[in-house]
């Protein structure tokens, strides 16, 4: 199902809409054909149907959602519209809004959702916003951005299944017009509505009194993560402790997922079981496991309500309603069945998601996880009895459970790895040390006293459990910062291909889900997949989507090295710009930047991607990196025998086009007379999107464009 959906996502233009049930339908009627054929033949038709499934299911999706999507960027205009999801940052909130009026935007034009910023100076005085109510606010809005670089994060697409057709942020105070009751279009009216705007009120409310808790007792921190691990809003927890986190390997603690909601489920069965066996005639009439587990399903059905039911907690929600089931119905869960249940649900009511990293590595470490233990288990779990089968000790218990973490983080790290490489491009280190220390502490000490706010948060007292859980929470915070302090706690990986990632994905696979000795064979391709993108060279030069932002990657000239001048690289730069002061440049970082103001978002997700330092295009008269050159008026790169000029102003496009063997004017409009494949102007760059230029060894140009690598899809028919 899952090759179904990559293979809708991978075409490069929409296809109609018949042709996947059309060919669905012949594959179920070839496999009626073959059920008394051969079992191979049968098993690769069923294989067939199921991809299928996933293509229309898919696309079905894709076209379900359609929604308007706001088509140029506005001015400063009047904005109208009710509260559907508030999600705290640091400085603000992110604010998602639906039934909209935009002043000066026709009714067909207005788009569905919009998601804007607001800074603490927007929000209003007389308390909280809530989801559900209506404001009034002047803000500025734009379409949603495509990927800053080929092949990056396609935010268009996301924006596109969450029918978000414009992002901006907000100018002045936010005013109150009313609740939902308010609204027009009476889209409260429906009882699922109501329930659902009741889940989002209640997670605000939960979220807010969560973050006062955590000032009320002088620590944000603790405030901020007690939200992402009970809430999953995670937005508040500062970058810093975020990338803290991350390089101490413990991220997957802030992403709602099968450890917490295992950790809720489980305390809930044991406190239920265990008070109801406090009472002799209860114990002996009532069958007290069962309706632990139906309480278990409960309290972890409010939890998955109350985080926001992202992907990796439906995952779990699915695989412990199943394993809470089986309790019922005096069976044992099968884990791979179980794992693959959840995962067909997933996808078949959020398709998009296997293309996001939470699906992704969620899944990813779940399968290796259950996969290992499966080959190992009987085997770690022996070490804590004696050669004569007695019980285990309290020592050996203690030991067992030692070794049954660092092993769980060993498999689940090492699935993951391909997927963080891919997708964030570092590797961590320490994420051993760090799981140790945390996993504990979240299992035994924070996660209870997170219940406990939850049921003391009515009477006004969730002060207290959130103090406890700041206890441990800032040995868990202290232990992540001085991980990250020390020296290769994390690892530049280079941008990798689809592909590698499909290649190591189906090596994990083939490794965890046979039994037999040919699933070694898995090795060699996860490792093909992960030294793949090793093989690959960063671009040459970068232009951002807007064309406000030119990255160059080079070399600085080693030290010691003469001094290099405008005329003695003869790059042909203007006369009369700038002086040539003949310093020497010295050893300047690996990308240079024609902006270190703007477009703060896009430089650093290019370093993300491709590694290195960054810093500033040189002053006139300066020489960087092997031969860049710049004046006010634009630059002159010379790269393997190859000339690239990039122009600022019509001077520079005017005299350096002609000597360039390619011209890269972003923001300029090229005369018809200079127009042609070795000059890239506003008019290329606006049908482009974000450019990726490499010189080749052979002197050619490779280029390539977001555009060329999106296609035209039912997300990229609206401007970047």
């Amino acid at each position: 199902m899952g090759l179904g959906i990559i293979a809708y996502f991978a075409l490069r233009s929409e296809p109609p809409v018949w042709i996947a049930p059309l060919v669905l339908a012949a594959l179920i009627v070839g496999a009626e054909r073959l059920r008394e054929a051969s079992a191979t033949g049968l098993f690769l038709t069923r294989a067939a149907v199921l991809a299928a499934v996933g293509f229309v299911v898919a696309q079905s999706w894709a076209h379900a959602v359609q929604a308007p999507v706001l088509r140029h960027e506005t001015p400063l205009i009047a904005i109208e519209g009710r509260i559907a999801g508030i999600h705290p940052l640091e400085k603000g909130l992110h604010l998602e809004l639906d039934s909209l009026r935009l002043a000066r935007t026709p009714g067909p034009d207005t788009p569905e959702r919009i998601r804007v910023r607001a800074y603490d100076s927007s929000l209003p005085d007389d308390g909280p916003l809530l989801p559900g109510e209506r404001v009034r606010f002047h803000g500025k809005l734009r379409p949603p951005s495509g990927p800053v670089l080929p092949g990056g994060y396609d935010m268009q697409r996301r924006f596109w299944f969450t029918r978000t057709g414009a992002t901006g942020f907000v100018l002045g105070k936010i005013e109150r017009t009313g609740d939902a009751a308010a609204d027009s279009g009476g889209a409260v009216d429906h009882a699922g509505e109501r329930i659902l705007l009741g889940v989002r009120v209640l997670r605000a409310v939960v979220t807010d009194r969560l973050l006062a808790a955590g000032d009320a007792i002088g620590n944000p921190d603790a405030g901020a993560l007690a939200a992402a691990l009970l809430t999953g809003e995670r937005t508040a927890v500062s970058e810093e402790l975020q990338e803290a986190y991350r390089a101490a390997g413990i991220a997957h603690l802030l992403a709602i997922s099968g450890l917490h909601m295992s950790m809720i489920g489980g305390f809930v069965f044991f406190v239920v079981r265990a008070l109801l066996a406090l009472s002799a005639p209860l114990a002996e009439r009532l069958p007290l496991k069962k309706i632990a587990a139906v309480s278990a399903f409960l309290a972890s059905a409010f939890y998955l309500a109350l985080s926001g039911a992202a992907v990796p907690a439906q995952r779990a929600f699915v695989m412990f309603a199943l394993v809470l089931f089986a309790v019922l119905i005096n069976r044992n869960a099968l884990s791979r069945r179980t794992i693959a249940v959840a995962a067909f649900a997933v996808l078949f009511l959020a398709p998009e998601t296997l293309l996001e990293a939470s699906f992704q590595m969620s899944f990813a470490a779940v399968i290796a996880m259950i996969a290992a233990y499966e080959a190992w288990g009987r085997q770690i779990s022996g070490l804590g009895h004696t050669g004569s089968g007695r019980s285990r000790s309290a020592v050996r218990t203690v030991l067992v459970y030692i070794l049954g973490l660092s092993l769980t983080t060993i498999f689940a790290s090492a699935a993951t790895t391909p997927f963080a490489s891919y997708h964030f491009g570092k590797f961590y280190s320490y994420g051993l040390l760090g799981n140790a220390v945390a996993v504990p502490l979240m299992g035994f000490w924070i996660m209870p006293w997170g219940v406990g706010a939850l049921a003391l948060m009515p009477l006004g007292l969730e002060k207290l459990p959130v103090t406890a859980m700041a206890w441990g929470l800032d040995i868990i915070n202290a232990t992540s910062l001085e991980l990250v302090s020390w020296p290769g706690a994390t690892f530049p990986v280079p941008q990798g291909s689809g592909w590698a990632l499909g290649l190591a994905t189906f090596g994990g696979l083939w490794l965890c889900l046979w039994n037999t000795r040919w699933r070694h064979a898995g090795v060699p391709m996860i490792a093909v997949g992960l030294l793949l993108p090793w093989t690959g060279t960063p671009p040459d030069v970068l232009v951002s989507p807007s064309g406000r932002l030119i990255g160059v990657r080079c070399e600085s000239p080693p030290k010691g090295a003469a001094p290099t001048t405008p005329a003695a690289t003869g790059t042909g730069m203007r006369s009369g710009v700038g002086a040539d002061t003949g310093s020497a440049p010295g050893s300047g970082p690996r990308w240079l930047f024609s902006d270190l103001r703007r477009e703060r978002f896009v430089r650093s997700v290019w370093l993300e991607t491709w590694g290195g330092t960054g810093g500033r295009f040189p002053e006139a008269g300066q020489t960087a990196c092997d031969a860049l050159t710049c004046d006010p008026l634009g630059c002159i790169l010379e790269i393997r025998g190859r000339r690239i000029a990039l122009a600022f102003h019509v001077e520079a496009l005017m005299e350096d086009s002609s000597r360039a063997d390619l011209t890269l004017a972003p923001l300029l409009d090229a005369p018809a007379s200079l127009r042609g494949p070795h000059l890239l102007d506003r008019t290329d760059r606006n049908e482009s999107g974000a450019l990726a230029v490499r010189v080749l060894d052979n002197g050619g140009f490779s280029m390539e464009t977001s555009a060329g690598r999106r296609g035209n899809r039912l997300w990229t028919r609206y401007p970047e």
